[in-house]
């Protein structure tokens, strides 16, 4: 069922799928997935116009990143963002 969990991270990777409940998951992510497409971090920085110190953070998990870059982000990596209900509350 599940290709790989990791519980230190909270993170669950179904195939290529994963839920993402933090920054630190998405930089997980965008990280696995641009070595999954054998690309350095060079490569996918310049294709998606922003600096390699950015995407660093980014997959360091850093919070302040913004919205607009990350879409694009994921554009190059070609990802996509599905957001989908909860059954728990929110936190706050």
């Amino acid at each position: 069922m599940y290709a790989n969990v990791d519980t230190r991270l909270n993170v669950i990777v179904r195939l290529h799928s994963m839920i993402v409940s933090n920054s630190r998951d998405l930089g997980l992510l965008i990280r696995n997935r641009r070595q999954e497409l054998g690309l350095t971090q060079v490569e996918v920085s310049r294709r998606a116009g922003m600096s390699r110190q950015w995407l660093i953070q980014v997959e360091q998990g850093k919070g302040t990143a913004e919205l607009d870059r990350v879409m694009r982000l994921l554009r190059v990596l070609r990802l996509r963002t599905d957001v989908a209900p909860v059954s728990e509350p929110a936190d706050g």
